[in-house]
This record gives structure tokens, sequence and C-alpha cells, in this order.
């Protein structure tokens, strides 16, 4: 190979291969230097650096954009390839550039190593890459030609392509007597999706597990032709399969397929699944019942509505509410007159969409007679019902109704915010009957406006003498619904002339709350009333008052009150409004000015206890003052600690003088503890250190043009933060870095040692996160960063990327010891790491450096360099490969004293049950029992790698709803890694995972039959506890819990039940909590846990803790 670049390129190859030197180091990458270092690529092996390839990968991209240049570097990458004396690890990365680069002029090479044990993948790859003919017809000519895996690939990448000169070819190999190569040929006809594919698939025929392969086949390619506008074709495949005696899912599918092309002439195919037994067929009939117009179909759903069960009916009524036909509202209505709750309340729901106004009364008199969760679907109708004339109705029989309807009319009127009726429902608030009464007042409270705010003055002063709060808190919600302050104060001020005490002690009320001059100038005249209780009502609108010049007669009373009540009010009232003073110096005063007053041990205290509230230093500096006192030494020491709590990270300097003087004074033990935990919060950042300063523009620009200047061929830099002084930086509507956690800090005398940049931090006491947003999901990205360990000799961290939301999560620097300036007079260490493409879908990406030893983890700079050329999608092979490393939906924390590794396996479900919550929450429960470290998958391709093995138990979170199981692979590896000793644990709906597939009843004990009743309603019932003396539930009680109560679950597999429930449909008993044993593993079945609450319930969460250790060899109590 190097004797043909040589001729080719020339000598500035000859050049860059005798010194070494990187061709690449211009402004733009060339031929030249490429095939320069192809040369150096030939004796590459895995394990080395990887700096090499990546540039060559790069410098390919680069040049090929240009057809001449593509050419030419293609042409180099197929030399290399069939260069013999290059490593097989050089030749499979010329084979994988290929994929991105190649010509047609490679298509001979690559259709000659397509049966090659290591390299016909990746050949294969590279001409499925390549547009046109020629390609396909190599091969075609593969799959003609070829046999066992390398044919198979090649039928795949046909499928792939959607060629349709392969049809017959594929049609050939059906009759083939090798099961892979059959089914191969009809996924590959089912991608494809032509009529003559639609035709060979409608003829073939299939045993075994080739059924399923098949079916799904057909489907995909009735989808395939629909897409293209051949509906014809594709409801002739739907109809074959809809028709036909194939497993339920697949005719399931048929018929949604055929209801989308097909519409409303696929109606007696829906209703007849509709009236099926079968709880998926009805499931998915009231599904598409929605996408279906016609008042053919509701007559038919209203006829069946009384022939389903409890759950049907709900289901049923969401559907009709759904289409909105007014002509169900009649069946509806009598629906929600009579029979089970929760199909009552679907009723009442169903009814918003569908009732017209004439219904109002009828409605209002449910939600008087109703109890529970229907009174509280009643009245949500009401609130929320559509019909024109709701409104008006509702008004009439707010003024002329009868009894509780008229309440519930009034209530209505509030929730729908009806403003227009405010005049009809103040004139109730004079009823006699006092729930009218409360009821206008509450809706005058949403309703009331400047025109009824006189009137209701006028109903404050009405009831004074009994109970006004209700007409007070409507009065003041009016009130904030009145702009000039003085339209608000002046009504209320006027009304105070000659009131009698009770009408004053509530008019002082309302101006305590309204707030403002005026208001406290009537206050202060009542404080000296000759009504005891007027002067009450005055003393404590004053000291709940927010004005600021209230706070001398604030101070003047906590001094001279006469009741011992109105001076602790004033005292805290005062200490408020010093708290709320944003000038320091005028709040120090303030609390200077109590010191006067504190002369009795009781005053003192009283001072302490309003002074803890105020996070300030003075005030810190006067509870210090009053460590000396031995009257209040206890109470000053709390309001220390308190405060202190509250300014730890404002004023460090003065709290930890104040923690010193505490850890001298301290009455007791236990209080100078918490005294030295104060102060060790203060001494974060070691010698010479204080928050750091002002940003250094100039520094952080000059710095910026340096790693501008520094970054790697192809990249740009497009952010730089100065820890410490700065906090972001970025480009506008594009990449960016921003700190989300951590504070700022700097060693102020670092500076003679290394640059002032390096003395700048960002620290925490756990971890550093920086947000990157606004990132090209077809670009690459680098991360770069310092770091130091300036005044220690123990810090280490490490390095983590994670989306933006934390839901996956990988390491890009493990464990790494800082260097130390301190310990070994090192110098602060630069470091660049790549960023994982697959983790900023969505342009985010959440960067960690956490403490991994030391004080805390510190950084102190970061950067981002983003490449200039955008990078290709992933390959169909490599999208395919199962995960070799769980994704964590968060953070993961490694557990090192664990005695079993535990992998919840999640990421898809039925559509009821949200794993991305439940994971989370099962997690965190196991995660209590310290034996266990746990691991979170939400890829179930997980299933298939090899490392499943390596836990001690699986926890399946994991429905494949409508999706194809993991596949052979996957079953086979789990069905070994059980039988050979992995723990399993099934949660919930996980009993439903892999139908169809005959050993998972053995493993699962019981699993999900769609055929027999789902489940009892969503509801409360009680688990009986049925093998007292098992290790899982010994000591455990029987409990309450608001789930599914599951009546669905089929096998013949012997299990042991542990805890049961009765049903309360059939008075049957079933189920909740078994265990068995397959092979060697243990296996854990608990059916309970539909939602957060569900699984988080204590006795539930404590059943999952004990069994997930029990099945992972464990005790099952700690």
């Amino acid at each position: 190979m190097e004797v043909w670049i040589m001729e080719r390129f020339g000598v500035i190859a000859t050049i860059a291969l005798l010194t070494g030197a990187a061709a690449f180091a211009g402004d733009a990458p060339t031929l030249d230097g490429f095939a320069a270092r192809i040369v150096q690529l030939k004796t590459y092996e895995p394990g080395q650096s990887q700096a090499l390839l990546n540039e060559l990968q790069r410098t390919a991209v680069e040049l090929a954009k240009d057809p001449a240049g593509r050419a030419n570097v293609a042409e180099a990458l197929a030399a290399l390839l069939q260069d013999d004396k290059a490593t097989s690890a050089a030749r499979q990365f010329a084979c994988r550039q290929l994929q991105c680069v190649g010509t047609e002029a490679q298509i001979p090479l690559l259709a000659g190593l397509l049966a090659h044990a290591e390299l016909g993948d990746l050949a294969r790859g590279a001409l499925e890459c390549l547009p046109g003919d020629a390609a396909l017809k190599a091969l075609r000519g593969a799959a003609g030609t070829l046999k066992g895996a390398p044919r198979i690939g090649a039928v795949n990448s046909l499928g792939i392509r959607r060629d349709p000169a392969a049809v017959k070819l594929l049609e050939g190999l059906l009759s083939e007597n090798d099961a892979q190569t059959n089914a191969a040929a009809l996924t590959a006809l089912g991608r494809i999706g032509t009529p003559e594919a639609a035709a060979a698939l409608l003829n073939a025929t299939a045993t075994g597990s080739g059924r399923a392969v098949l079916h799904d086949a057909q489907l995909r390619c009735a989808e395939r032709l629909a897409e293209g506008g051949d509906n014809e074709t594709a409801a002739k495949i739907y109809r074959t399969i809809g028709s036909s005696d194939r497993p339920i899912a697949w005719r399931l599918s048929a018929l949604a397929g055929l209801v989308r092309i097909d519409g409303e002439k696929a109606t007696p195919m829906v209703l007849e699944a509709l009236d099926s037994n079968d709880a998926c067929s009805q499931a998915l009939a009231m599904r598409l019942a929605r996408q279906l117009p016609g008042a053919q179909m509701t007559a038919a759903l209203v006829q069946r509505l009384a022939k389903l069960d409890a759950n049907g009916q709900v289901l049923l009524l969401e559907v009709l509410a759904e289409r909105g036909d007014n002509a169900a509202a009649e069946p509806v209505r009598r629906q929600a007159e009579a029979g089970d709750d929760a199909v009552r309340s679907a009723a009442f729901r169903a009814l918003v969409r569908l009732a017209s106004a004439d219904a109002v009364p009828w409605l209002t008199q449910r939600a008087a007679a109703e109890k529970g969760s229907v009174q509280q679907a009643a009245r949500e109708c009401l609130a929320k019902l559509t019909a024109a004339g709701v409104d008006e109705k509702l008004t009439e029989l707010a003024a002329q109704g009868e009894g509780a309807s008229r309440i519930e009319s009034i209530r209505a009127l509030g929730s729908r915010k009806a403003t227009q009726s405010a005049a009809i429902v103040l004139k109730q608030s004079e009823d006699a009957h006092d729930g009218v009464r409360s009821a206008a007042f509450q809706a005058l409270a949403v309703l009331a406006g400047p025109e009824q705010y006189a009137a209701l003055i006028e109903r404050v002063k009405a009831l004074a003498a009994t109970d006004s709060s209700a007409a007070e808190a409507a009065l003041l919600a009016t009130a904030a619904r009145i702009a000039n302050p003085g339209d608000r104060t002046a009504p209320v001020r006027s009304a105070l002339q000659d009131a009698v005490p009770p009408v004053r002690m509530a008019l002082l009320r309302v101006l305590g709350s309204l707030g403002g001059a005026d208001s406290l100038a009537a206050i202060r005249e009542h404080l000296a009333h000759a009504d005891a209780s007027v002067k009450d009502a005055a003393i404590r609108a004053l000291a709940g008052t927010t004005e600021a010049s209230a706070a001398p007669d604030l101070l003047g009373l906590a001094q001279k009150a006469e009741s011992q009540v109105h001076r602790v009010l004033a005292l805290r009232g005062y200490l408020r409004l010093a708290a709320a003073t944003e000038d320091g110096a005028r709040r120090l005063k303030m609390l200077d000015e109590l010191l006067p007053i504190a002369t009795t041990p009781d005053l003192k205290k009283m001072l302490l206890g309003g002074l803890g509230d105020v996070q300030d230093a003075g005030a810190l500096q006067m509870a210090v003052r009053f460590l000396d006192d031995a009257d209040v030494k206890t109470e000053a020491g709390m309001a220390v600690l308190k405060i202190g709590a509250a300014l730890v990270k404002k004023d460090r300097a003065a709290v930890s003088t104040a923690a010193a003087a505490l850890i001298e004074k301290a009455p007791d033990t236990a209080m100078k503890d918490r005294a030295k935990e104060l102060l060790a919060q203060t001494e974060r950042g070691g010698r010479g250190g204080k928050p750091a300063p002002n940003p250094d523009h100039k520094r952080s620009e000059e710095v910026k043009a340096e790693k501008a200047k520094q970054a790697p061929h192809g990249f740009k830099l497009v952010s730089y933060i100065d820890c410490g002084p700065e906090t972001s930086d970025g480009i506008k509507d594009g990449p960016a870095l921003r700190l989300a956690a951590g504070e700022s800090y700097i060693w102020d005398d670092a500076a003679h040692v290394a640059p002032a940049r390096f003395g700048s931090v960002a620290y925490d006491n756990a971890q550093v996160v920086f947000d990157a947003t606004g990132l090209n999901p077809r670009k690459q990205y680098r991360l770069g960063f310092s770091w130091w360990d300036y005044d220690h000799d123990d810090r280490a961290g490490s390095v983590w990327a994670a989306t933006g939301q934390g839901q996956r999560e990988t390491r890009l620097l493990a464990r790494t010891a800082l260097p130390s300036q301190a310990g070994r007079h090192e110098k602060p260490a630069e470091k660049t790491l790549d960023l994982p493409r697959e983790l900023q879908a969505d342009g985010r990406m959440r960067i960690s450096f956490r403490k991994e030893d030391g004080a805390n983890v510190v950084v102190s700079e970061v950067w981002l360099y983003e490449s200039e050329a955008e990078g290709t999608a992933p390959t169909n092979t490599q999208a395919a490969a199962p995960a070799q490393e769980p994704q964590p939906i968060a953070a993961q924390p490694t557990n090192p004293n664990a005695e079993a590794r535990v992998l919840i396996l999640t990421g898809l479900e039925y559509p009821g049950h949200k794993w991305k919550e439940t994971a989370p929450a099962l997690a965190e429960l196991l995660r209590k029992d310290t034996r266990l470290e746990i691991r979170v998958v939400e890829d179930p391709a997980f299933l298939a790698s090899p490392d499943l093995k390596k836990f001690g138990a699986i926890v399946m979170n994991y429905m494949n709803w409508e999706k194809p199981d993991p596949g052979e692979a996957a079953r086979t590896n789990l069905k070994e890694a059980v039988a050979g000793g992995t723990g399993l644990v099934l949660v919930h709906f996980a009993c439903g995972a892999f139908q169809g597939w005959p050993e998972f009843v053995k493993i699962a004990g019981r699993v999900w039959n769609p055929r027999l009743r789902g489940h009892d309603p969503f509801g409360q019932f009680t688990v009986d506890i049925a093998k007292a003396d098992h290790p899982i539930v010994k000591g455990l009680a029987a409990f309450e819990t608001t789930d599914e109560l599951y009546t669905c679950l089929e096998g013949e597999t012997p299990i042991e039940v542990l805890a049961k429930a009765t049903s309360k449909i059939d008075r049957k008993d079933y189920p909740m909590v078994f265990v068995l044993q397959y092979g060697k593993g243990r296996v854990f079945h608990n059916v309970l846990g539909h939602d957060v609450k569900a699984i988080v319930h204590p006795p539930v969460a404590e059943l999952y803790r004990r069994g997930t250790a029990w099945a992972a060899g464990l005790s099952p109590v700690k």
C-alpha cells in the first residue's frame, strides 16, 4: 500500500511519514495529508490511541464534500482495505469509512468481501449506504448466491433499501429449507411494500415462530402501501389478517389499519370487536370508535353500554364523551343516576360535552344529593359544562331555586367565573340560610367587581355581630381587583364612622389586610380605643401590617403595651418589618432599638424567639451578645444556629465569627457540636480564600482567544467560563454553558503560583453541574476544563455527562486525583473530553464534576468546542445493536459495600403505566436497603446483553404493549440468566410481557391473559397475608391499598402465594404476591403497583424491598 500511495500522492506523503508530523495542522485538510496518515494507520491495533482514527474520519468527511475529493479518499480507503499487510482493525476502519464516503468504484471490492468473516457486515453496510442500482445489483447477487449469515445480511439490506427489483428473488427464498432465510425474506418483503411484495406475502405460508414474522411482514407491507396511497391493496391485506385465525394482536393491528384507510366503512368490524369477549379487542374497538363519526356508531355504542362490565362502561363513556354526539346525552344521564360509583362518575364527566343547558336543574339536584366522588364529578360537570345557556340557567336557579340545589347553582357560578351573575349572587348573600350565604360569599370572592364593593362592605357590617369572616374574605378578594388603593380604603374608612364595636373590629381587620398609609392612619386612631375588643383588633391589625412606617408604633407597643399578648404580637410585627428592610444600616438600627426593651428574661426570650427569623448579620451579632446572659444562653444559642444556617452562603465571615463564639459559650455539648458543624460549613475554601470577585472581562477574552487557537482540527470554540467570576457564556441561539449547581470562590494568594484564572473556582460538597444548551444533535462537541487542588492534598473528582433532564448518563472520566499545590507543588491540569452525541438529541446536556475524595469538588475553567462539520446518523446495524452498558434514568450512585447488584429493566410499558415515574420510585425505595447496588436500564434490548448475568437480580418494570419483544436472543439470555441463579422480580404489568412465549409462563408463574377480566375498578381494597411464616412477609399484617386488583393472571406453574385479595366484583380470592423457583433462580412476583402512589405505599414498598433482596439471594430483612 505504501508504494501505491507514494506514486499517487508524491513526496509530501513521504515527508509526513518520515517525520510523523500531523499532516492536518493547517487550516484545511489536504488529500496528500490524508494519504500520509492512512499509511500510518496500517499497523493500528485495538487499544491504541484513537486520535488518528478520529482525525482521519473527520478529514474524510471534509474532503468528500467535493466529488473529486470523495473519489480520491474512497480510493485510498479501498487500497488500505485490500492491503493484506494491514491489521484487521485498520481494514475494518477503512471499510467503515466507505459507508460514509464510498463511490460506485468500490462496489466490486465490497461485493467480494460480503462473505468475509470479519469484514462482511461492514462491506454490506457500505453497499447499503451507496445510492443507485449498482449497489442493489451487488446485494441481489449476494442474496442469490451466498449462504448462511452473509446471505441473510444481504436480504436484510435489500429490505432496508426497499428494492422492488428484489421481490421475485425474495419470494423464491421463501421456499428454502432454512427458517432464518425465510424470516429474513419475509421481513424484507414487508419493508419493500409494493403490490408485488404484497402478493408474495399473501401467498406465503409459515409454521412455528415463522408465523409471527409473516404476520409482522404483512402488516408492515400494508403500512407501506397505505403510505404510498395504495389503500386498496393495503385494505386487502388488513382484511385477510382480520378475518383469519391468527393471534389476536395481529388481528387487532389489522383492524386499526383498516380504520385508518377505510374510515366509516370499517364500522361493522369495530362493532364486532366491541362485542368480543376479549378484553384487548374491546379496548382497541373503543379507541377506534373515537375516530369513526356518524349516528350509526353512536347508536351502536349506546346500545352496548348496558351490556359491559364496570370497567368497560367507564371506557365506553369516555369514548362517547370524546365523540361529542349529543344523541348520547340521555342514555349517559340514565347511567349517572344509579349503579357503580366509578361508572356514575364517568357518566357525569361525559355529560360535560354531551348535556345541554336543560340538564342543569337535574345536575344541581344530583350535585346536592350525591356524596363523595360522585358528588365531586357532578359538581365538576356543572363547572365545565360546555353547552350554550348554562350560565343563564344557573343564574335563574340561584335566584329562584330551592334548598341545596340553589347552593349548588351558586357554587357552580363561582367555579365557572360567571361574573355577569355577580349582582344576583350578591343578593343571595342576604339569605337567611347559612349555606346559601356561605356559598354566595365564596362565589363573590371570584365574581364581584368594583360595582359590588360598597354592598359587600355593608354585608360585612351586617354580619359583624355574628360571623363576618366569609364576607371579609369576599371583600378583600374584590378589593384586589380595584386598581386605585384609595378606592379600596376610602369606603372602608368611611364605614368606620359611628360604627358599633363589632363592626369596627371587622373593618379594622379588613384595613389591616388592605395595607397602605390611609389604612395605617385609621388603625392608629383605634390603638387607644375605650372598647377593649376594638383596641385588640387595632393592635392585631397593626402587628400584621407591611407598612414600614408602623415600626415606631410597634416598638412602642412591644415596650409598653399592657397585655403580654399584645407585646409579643407587636414585637413579632416589628421584627418582620426589620427583616423586610433592604437598607442594611436601617435594618441594624431597628434591631439595636429593641435592646432597651429586653429587660426581663421573658422579654429577652421573646426577642430572641423573633430574632431567629431575621436573616441578617446584625441579628446574628445581637444574638451573640446574649450568649453571656445566663437567663437566655440556650435561646441565644438557638437563635445563632438558626440565623447562621440561613446566612452561611451569604456572609461566611459573620457566621464563622458567631459559630466560634457559640463553640466557646454553648450551654451543652449538643449545641457545641452543632456550632462546630456550622463553622465547618464556612471553611470550604481553605487558606487565603473569599467569595469570587466580579468578572474580569479582559482576562476572559484573552483566554478565550488562546483557547480558540488551541481548538482541535475541525472544531471551534463556542463557550468559555472562567469559574468563580463567571457563570455562563455562549452563542446567542446557539451552544452555551451555564453553571447550574455550585458556589463561587477564589484563592486570592494563588496568583503567585499560577495564572489567576486557576485560582478562582466553582465548588460544591457533592457536585458542580453545568448545563450545555443549544447543541446541534448532528455535530460533535468536546468539553475542556481545568482543575487544581491548591489548598489541600486530597481532592479527587470524576466527570459525567447526562441528557438534559438526567434520564441517561455516562461517565466521561473516572476517579482522578487533582494536581496538588499544597502537597506536591503541582500546576493546574487542563483536560479535553469527547461528549457522547447520543445524549444531545434534544439539544441539551448536563455535565457534572463529582467529588470522589477530599473536602469538596472544584473546577477552575470549562469550555466547549463544536465541530464545524455535521456528522451522519448511526447505521441501521449500529442502531439495532443491544446496549452493552446500562443506560440509567438518573444519576446512579455506586455502593462499594453492596452485597448484590440489582438491575431495574424498564423503558417500555402500557401507556397507562408511567414507567418514567415508577422506575425512579422503585430505584429510590430499593436503595434504602444498603446491601443492594441499583442500576436502571431503560432499553429492553439489554436483555440480550451478556452483562445481564452479572446482576444478582433483575427487576422487570416492563411490558411490550403494542411492540415486539426484544427477540429470541433476549428471551434465551433471560431464561439462561434466571435458570443459572439470577433472581427475577416482576412488577405489576410485567406479567404481560413476552406474550406468546410459553417459557415465560414457567418463569413468571402466572401471566396476563387478555381474554380474562383485567382487574376490579381502580380503588381501595384489602391485601391479606396468605403465608405468614415466609421470610418475605414475616411480621407483616394485612393492609389497605389503592390499586388495581388483578383478576387476569393465568398459568399452571406451582407457586407459593404470600398475599392475596378478594375481588369486590366476583368475591373470589386472587394472588397479589407470590414466589417460585425457576432452575436456580428465585422469582418474586408482585402485581401491586399501578402508579407511583401505589408503589411507594409503605407496605407495598416494603414488599418490594424484601422481595428483591430475597430474589438476589439475601435475607429479606436486613
